[in-house]
Order: structure tokens, then sequence, then C-alpha cells
């Protein structure tokens, strides 16, 4: 496809992959944990956590290449 034929289907899947029921927003406190695929998700951060410490360890566990 030309990038004007995929135009189209790109801005549809990019809209439907931000639809508030295709999203999760978690809301922290002391003890969260949240656990993510970087593989089959996508990733926005949003710095609404001002004054605090963001810590994060990475785990990679499995193939690393996609089956």
């Amino acid at each position: 496809m030309t990038p004007e034929e995929s135009k189209p289907m790109i801005d549809w899947l990019q809209a439907q992959a931000t639809r508030p029921e295709f999203t999760c927003r978690v809301r922290w406190k002391p003890g969260t944990i949240t656990i993510r695929d970087n593989r089959r998700t996508m990733h926005n951060v949003i710095n609404d956590y001002h004054g605090m410490r963001r810590y994060m360890r990475r785990l990679t566990s499995g193939p690393t290449n996609p089956v």
C-alpha cells in the first residue's frame, strides 16, 4: 500500500487503540505493582506523580523473539 492508501487504516487503528475502554489507568498507592508485556502493549507515561519517586524494574522472561 502507498502511504496515502494506508493512512485511513493507520488512523483507524490508532483511534481504536486509544479508546478509553481499551486503556488502563492505575491509581497508585504504596505497594502497588503493575506488570505489562511490552510486545503487546503501547505505553504512554502521564507525569501526574509530581514530588513522588517512580521506581521501575525490568524483567525479561521467556523467548525474546515473538513466536
